[in-house]
C-alpha cells in the first residue's frame, strides 16, 4: 500500500514542485501576502495626540507618587497598542488587581489593572523601606495595606488624567469597582479590541512595575478623531454666524413649484381602459393648491393677471404630504 501511495504522490506533483513548495516560506518581493487584521495595533504614529495626553499625565503621576512614597519615583509610558480582548484576560494572573470605573460622557466601562508586586513595593516603601523587590513566588491576595493603597493610587490617577485629558475632552470618573478575579470582569466581548495603555513605575534600584489604563475601542471612538490630530481635534471657526450663513444661502436655493386646481379618483381598471378622446369629470374648483414637490405650501385662487393665467395666493396651508 505504501508503494502505491508514493506513486499517486508522485502523480500530482514533481519533486521539483514538492521542494519548491518547502522552500518557499516568504513571499516573493511585491507578492501579495495574508493580512491578520485581528492583529493589527494601533501605533504611536496613528494616535500622536494620545501620547502627548500620556506624557502630561506622567509628569503629574512621576510628582504626586514621588510625594506619596517620599522619595522620587520614575513614571513612564511603556506601550500602547490594542489586543483582543479575550487575549488580554487570558495573560492576567488570578487573584489580579483590577478596578472598573466608568469615564463620563463616554459610554462603556473601563478598566485599571495594577500589577500586584508593584503595590507591595509601595505599600514597603510608603511606611519607611526603600522599596525593594519582594518576592511573590505564588499568587495570593492583595493585603489590606495593599488595597487602601491602591485605592489612594487610583484617586490621584483619576485626577492625574483628568488634567491630561482636558486638552481634547473634560471627563469624570465614576467610583471604582474592585475586583480580583479577571472572569468576572466583562467590559467587551471576547473579539472586541482594547485599547491598553501601559505605564511602568520605577523605584531608585530598577526596582518597580506597571499598571495599564484599558478602554474598549468602542468606549474612545468618539475621541479618535481629535487623538489623530497633534493639536487635538481642528475646532470650528467661531466667529462664523452659521445660522445666519445658513439662512443666507437657503434663502437662494431655487426650487420648482407647481399649481394644483383640480384632481380626481380613478381606480387602476378605469386608468388602464382610457383610451383618446374620454372625458374625466372634475368638479369646479373653489380654490388651487401652489405646492412644492407633494407638498402644499399655499392656498390660491385661479385668475388671470394680463395676458397669463395666474393665482393669487390666499394665505398659507398646513405643511405635509398632499393626500392621494
Amino acid at each position: 500500500m505504501s508503494n502505491e501511495s508514493d506513486n499517486a504522490a508522485k502523480a500530482l506533483i514533481s519533486e521539483e514542485e514538492a521542494s519548491a513548495l518547502l522552500e518557499r516560506k516568504e513571499p516573493r518581493a511585491g507578492e501579495a501576502r495574508p493580512l491578520d487584521l485581528a492583529k493589527l495595533r494601533i501605533t504611536h504614529g496613528r494616535l500622536p495626540m494620545l501620547e502627548v495626553l500620556h506624557q502630561s499625565f506622567i509628569t503629574l503621576q512621576r510628582t504626586a507618587l514621588s510625594t506619596l512614597v517620599k522619595r522620587e519615583v520614575q513614571v513612564s509610558l511603556q506601550k500602547i497598542e490594542t489586543v483582543k480582548c479575550a487575549d488580554y484576560f487570558a495573560a492576567l494572573e488570578s487573584p489580579a488587581c483590577l478596578d472598573l470605573v466608568g469615564i463620563k460622557p463616554l459610554k462603556g466601562t473601563a478598566l485599571f489593572s495594577m500589577d500586584p508586586a508593584l503595590l507591595d513595593q509601595m505599600v514597603e516603601a510608603y511606611y519607611g523601606g526603600n522599596g525593594r523587590s519582594i518576592a511573590r513566588e505564588t499568587p495570593r491576595a492583595l493585603t489590606p495595606a495593599a488595597q487602601r493603597l491602591g485605592q489612594m493610587l487610583l484617586k490621584q490617577i483619576f485626577a492625574d488624567l483628568k488634567k491630561a485629558w482636558a486638552a481634547v475632552a473634560q471627563i469624570e470618573f465614576d467610583s471604582p469597582r474592585h475586583e480580583s478575579n479577571p472572569q468576572f470582569v466583562n467590559i467587551a466581548s471576547s473579539g472586541d479590541g482594547l485599547l491598553v495603555n501601559r505605564f511602568q513605575v520605577e523605584f531608585p534600584g530598577g526596582t518597580g512595575g506597571t499598571f495599564d489604563f484599558v478602554m474598549p475601542e468602542t468606549m474612545f471612538e468618539p475621541l479618535r478623531e481629535a487623538l489623530r490630530h497633534p493639536g487635538g481635534a481642528p475646532r470650528a471657526d467661531s466667529s462664523v454666524n452659521w445660522p445666519a450663513t445658513l439662512r443666507e444661502h437657503l434663502g437662494e436655493a431655487v426650487v420648482e413649484v407647481r399649481g394644483v386646481l383640480a384632481e380626481t379618483r380613478l381606480s387602476l381598471r378605469e386608468l388602464v381602459a382610457l383610451k383618446p378622446g374620454d372625458v374625466l369629470s372634475i368638479d369646479a374648483p373653489g380654490a388651487a393648491l401652489l405646492c412644492v414637490g407633494s407638498v402644499p405650501v399655499y392656498s390660491a385662487k385661479f385668475g388671470i393677471s394680463g395676458e397669463r393665467n395666474a393665482l393669487k395666493l390666499t394665505g398659507p396651508t398646513p405643511a405635509g404630504p398632499r393626500k392621494g
